[in-house]
C-alpha cells in the first residue's frame, strides 16, 4: 500500500481499493451463480435486511480501517503500521467473547499475551 499511497494519497488509495473490490467480488458473485446456482451458498435471500445492515456495518469497519491504515503508512513507517494492524486477533476474540458470548481457553489467552509482547518488542526503538 505505501506505493500507492505515495503517489496518489491516503484517501485516493483507499478509494480506488474499495471500487477494486466492489468490481471483483460482484463478478465473482455473477460467475459463481453462473457456475454452480445450486450451491449451499446461492440458498440465502441475498436482500434479509437484517444481514444486509450487517453486511453495511461490516463494510464500514473495513472503510474506516483502510483509510486509517493507509494514513498510517503516510505518517509512520510501514514495519510499525503493520505490526500495529497484526493484533487484530485480540480486538476479534474480545468482540467474539462480548457479542457471540464465545470463551477463550487458556492457550488462545496466552497467544493474545504473546501478541502484545511482539508488538511491543517490534516497536520499539533500537
Amino acid at each position: 500500500a505505501k506505493f500507492p499511497v505515495d503517489r496518489i494519497g491516503w484517501y485516493y488509495q483507499s478509494m480506488w481499493v474499495s471500487i477494486s473490490n466492489a468490481v471483483v467480488l460482484a463478478a465473482g458473485a455473477v460467475l459463481f451463480r453462473a457456475i454452480a446456482p445450486d450451491s449451499p451458498a446461492m440458498a440465502h435471500n441475498p436482500l434479509d435486511r437484517r444481514g444486509v445492515f450487517q453486511c453495511a456495518a461490516v463494510g464500514l469497519c473495513f472503510v474506516v480501517g483502510g483509510l486509517a491504515f493507509n494514513k498510517a503508512v503516510m505518517q509512520e513507517r510501514v514495519s510499525l503500521v503493520v505490526a500495529v494492524t497484526s493484533i487484530y486477533p485480540i480486538v476479534s476474540a474480545a468482540l467474539a467473547w462480548y457479542f457471540l458470548r464465545e470463551s477463550l481457553a487458556p492457550r488462545q489467552i496466552a497467544g493474545l499475551v504473546l501478541l502484545v509482547a511482539g508488538l511491543v518488542l517490534v516497536s520499539g526503538k533500537g
